[in-house]
């Protein structure tokens, strides 16, 4: 069944609001057969509008012409105040609202979704712009620094082009995650896997690739994090599976010299958490992943992650993202199949006898395999 998306405009509305969403269920639905989503624009009448910067626009359709919609799109801009003061435009869309599946708001529409009401009682985000008007609409919670949040049907995205990955998010959600991913890819939009408003914001995290002078701290890394009684301070370690060493100085070299990359993520110069990317053919496998036992839980992982992912499609050309994961760690896996990764059924041994890699301390250990596709990558819809 097509889909109906509905996406609210009126003068003065940002057109990057109300063209990121536009272009991201249009660009899906062309890719798909022209089966996926029917998108038009709605507003009060059938006169032109003129958007922010003098952008003119012609309305598909009217708010009495408009029965229904499966995704109701609620745009920010200059005009919404106005909007967010016009009875009429109110009624209208409380009504929508309560038959749509989706509502998504962007930039300051959410504004407009707190004159109607729609606010009371959610998580939603805004522009950094906004966020001293709205943070005090009551009921509601106002999350700063975040590209979207997603409170049961609603989806709020934060300024302007952050409508395109909540879109994206949407279309995930509705139609498939390979759906979003080729419709990001299509449009080459650099899709950063940016999560929601349940990540806290990281200011002041840097992350970039490691040089040689930075061995020795990525060494430190995954030493603490998964070896001995200091690995213990963070929620998952190997200190009951493995002794010795993780890693050591000429391996991390050896890395760097091949051609392959080491992210090292710093906050105030300090180094806090690394992973390891390595190409082969269209995968990136990713491991040697190492947060400082002591700043896990933080949500420096998920940004170190997303970033890894974003590295092994922009710069290793990878569709495929894969990592090896002792089976024992339940713990660890399970937050990666939180984050969209999927056993592949596939095994891989444990190098017993390589004092390289540890030093067993039982004699079952294996490792699983997880995998997560990037944009292009074959993904079933």
């Amino acid at each position: 069944m097509r889909r109906q998306v509905a996406l609210l405009v009126y003068p003065q509305v940002e057109v990057l609001d109300l063209a990121g969403p536009f272009e991201v269920f249009s660009v899906a639905d062309e890719l798909h057969g022209h089966g996926l989503f029917q998108v038009r624009t709605v507003a009060a009448s059938a006169a032109p509008v003129t958007a922010v910067n003098g952008l003119r626009l012609v309305p598909d359709s009217t708010f009495d012409e408009t029965a229904g919609a499966d995704v109701l799109v609620v745009p920010g801009g200059a005009g919404s105040r106005a909007v967010a003061a016009d009875p009429l435009a109110l009624a209208w869309l409380r009504s929508r609202a309560a038959g749509a599946g989706e509502l998504l708001s962007v930039c300051t529409g959410a504004r407009i979704l707190a004159a109607a009401g729609l606010l009371a009682g959610r998580r939603f985000t805004t522009h950094h712009e906004a966020w001293d008007e709205l943070g005090g609409v009551a009921g509601a919670t106002l999350v700063r620094g975040v590209r979207y949040t997603r409170d049961g049907t609603l989806v709020a995205a934060a300024g302007i082009s952050a409508g395109i990955d909540a879109a994206l998010h949407v279309v995930a959600g509705l139609a498939g995650e390979g759906v979003a991913l080729s419709t990001a890819r299509y449009m080459e939009y650099d899709w950063r896997f940016r999560s929601p408003g349940w990540l806290p914001p990281l200011s002041g995290l840097d992350i970039r690739y490691a040089t040689p002078e930075d061995v020795e701290a990525v060494v430190a890394l995954a030493q603490s994090a998964y070896r001995g009684e200091a690995s213990r301070a963070g929620w998952t370690t190997e200190a009951d599976l493995l002794d010795g060493q993780r890693t050591d100085a000429a391996a991390v070299a050896s890395m760097l010299a091949g051609g392959q990359g080491i992210l090292l993520a710093r906050r105030d110069g300090e180094p806090v958490a690394c992973c390891h990317l390595a190409r082969d053919g269209d995968t990136c496998w990713f491991g040697l992943f190492a947060v400082a036992p002591g700043l896990q839980r933080q949500g420096i992982g998920d940004v170190l992650l997303a970033e890894a992912q974003r590295r092994a499609w922009l710069d290793f050309d990878a569709r495929w993202l894969r990592m090896k994961v002792i089976w024992l760690r339940e713990s660890l896996i399970g937050w990666y199949l939180r984050r969209g990764y999927a056993l592949t059924g596939r095994r891989h041994p444990f190098p017993y006898g390589d004092p390289r890699f540890g030093l067993p301390r039982r004699d079952d250990l294996h490792f699983v395999e997880l995998e997560r596709p990037l944009p292009g990558g074959a993904v079933p819809a």
